[in-house]
């Protein structure tokens, strides 16, 4: 499928270039508020309001919701 859009792909860079504040909500329930500062294939990298950093596997991730 050539030219195919990765919605993901997408939604994560507009999230960090607008530097919105999101809240991840993991499978288990674990809620984490921050802005998206990095990502991979496998991982996000979420700044909480405190500044430090959360590494959060992209499998354990449920939702993302921007506030």
């Amino acid at each position: 499928m050539s030219g195919a859009v990765n919605i993901q792909e997408e939604f994560l860079k507009r999230l960090h270039r607008d530097e919105r504040t999101v809240k991840v909500i993991t499978i288990n329930g674990f809620q984490l508020v921050g802005r998206v500062v990095g990502w991979d294939q496998f991982t996000l990298l979420v700044e909480d309001h405190d500044g430090r950093e959360n590494l959060v596997y992209k499998s354990a991730v449920s939702t993302i919701v921007q506030k």
